[in-house]
């Protein structure tokens, strides 16, 4: 029923999109289970999935972290929806109540599109119904920013359905938000606090920023921060999310730019430590790993990855210091430092040199299956939570009642693996922190390594 032709962009767009595409991480960490329900229907259910196909080739090709639409908190941000919402732990996992989430898109290349079909594209059918959208343009739910008095002040303004588009363009609008499903427990671990700096230690298995479209808000790093009563604060790198340790942040602007400063003049020395697949003999020490890698989306839809490249790859150094001890089941922890911070790096690199991480599958590891959730205590609470806050048109609630109905296998959380950033030095800013070694390096059954 268009009355007016998308644009070409929006054509090519709509184009690349499949029919059938599993999203990243499927929100909370889906397993088999749900990849299997969700590659067997014409239509994407997917739990806090939110990167469109395109918009995921895009940040796969630039390595860019830009995406489609945001949050509108500033800082750490947990979401104007979140609130105080409520909590349940069961059998070890943490859920939160679904909630509506204000979001803003830059509208971008996607100028001279239909604003219904704009939404359609960039959310997804995988989120939310077409139904649901045109009763929010008609509710007047859907508003365009209007920039007043250089920037101090911002007006808002209802929008239709077939309002175009135009570059600059930034369209607020809500999402129906189930927030990912961590271990309960898991909390951040503050290893420093002044009047411009944070360190903290982040738990595996969490995001760092506050990421809506893949249902990390609340449950993201940033967003538990907040909870703990910390304002505008802003992380100065990454690290990924099955990964735990050391995150250092800014508490202003300036904070922030001495710390990315002298992550991008590689002024800074980093430490890992790992537990990998061991050899009989002893390790090698101040072993130099210089392979050139690469990003390569191997599966459409799926997390992009590092391989060894030739001369088309990015100049990746990693050192493998010393075998720290070594464990009775054929794994050893080792130190790592590296010299240059690529997607994976240290995964990559320790795969290529016949070390890989002991359960990290996805380098040459024994990958390990993630906990079940979305399993119900004998109370029916979660039934009852989510029954409480369901959203007609939200693909999610639809399909994580099929999963308490039991129609459908209850998903799994991703399985953390065991790399954690253990030392961080900032040297021109007298900084230097160090996290607390997680369980899996503290084993009671090891056996000390004769160069440890």
């Amino acid at each position: 029923d268009l009355e007016l032709p998308p644009s070409p962009q929006l054509k090519m767009a709509m184009q690349r999109r499949p029919a059938r595409h599993v999203g990243q991480g499927l929100g909370l960490g889906l397993g088999l289970g749900a990849r299997r329900f969700l590659s067997s229907r014409p239509y994407v259910i997917a739990p806090m999935v939110s990167l469109s196909a395109i918009m995921l080739s895009s940040i796969v090709q630039t390595g860019s972290l830009d995406r489609p639409f945001s949050s509108l908190a500033v800082g750490a941000g947990g979401g104007a929806g979140a609130g105080d919402g409520q909590v349940l732990r069961i059998a070890g996992a943490r859920y939160m109540q679904p909630y509506f989430e204000e979001v803003r898109l830059k509208v971008g290349k996607y100028a001279g599109s239909r604003l219904a079909d704009l939404l359609g594209v960039i959310v997804g059918s995988e989120r939310m119904s077409a139904e649901f959208y045109a009763d929010e343009f008609a509710s007047d739910r859907v508003l365009l920013e209007h920039v007043l008095r250089g920037g101090k002040e911002i007006d808002l303004e209802p929008v239709g359905r077939d309002h175009i588009a135009q570059e600059g363009d930034r369209i607020r609008f809500r999402i129906h938000l189930h927030e990912r499903v961590v271990v309960d427990g898991l909390e951040p671990i503050v290893l420093h606090d002044d009047a411009e700096y944070l360190a903290v230690s982040k738990p595996a298995g969490v995001e760092i920023t506050c990421n809506p479209q893949t249902g990390s808000v609340r449950h993201a790093l940033m967003g538990m921060l907040q909870d703990m009563g910390y304002g505008e604060i802003y992380p100065a790198h990454r690290i990924d999310k099955p990964v735990s340790g050391i995150v250092c942040l800014g508490k202003n602007l300036k904070a922030l730019s001495r710390l990315m400063r002298c992550v991008k003049r590689h002024a800074i020395e980093k430490t890992y430590i790992a537990r990998v697949l061991a050899p009989s003999g002893p390790m090698p020490g101040g072993l130099l790993i210089d392979v050139p890698l690469k990003v390569v989306q191997e599966v459409e839809g799926r997390s992009p990855t590092a391989r060894v490249a030739g001369t088309d790859g990015k100049v990746a150094r990693t050192v493998l210091e010393r075998e720290l001890r070594r464990f009775d089941d054929g794994t050893a922890l080792v130190e790592v430092s590296i010299q240059t911070g690529r997607l994976h790096q240290i995964r990559c690199h320790l795969q290529h040199a016949g070390y890989p991480i002991a359960n990290d599958g996805e380098y040459g590891g024994q990958g390990e299956l993630g906990r079940e959730v979305y399993v119900d205590n004998d109370s029916g609470d979660l039934r009852s939570m989510l029954g409480a806050h369901h959203c007609k048109g939200c693909r999610s609630c639809k399909y994580f009642h099929f999963v308490l109905d039991g129609s459908e296998r209850p998903p799994r959380l991703d399985p953390p693996i065991w790399l954690h950033s253990w030392k961080y030095k900032f040297p021109s800013l007298g900084l230097d922190f160090e996290s607390p070694l997680p369980a899996w390096a503290q084993s009671s059954a090891q056996v000390e390594s004769s160069g440890g």
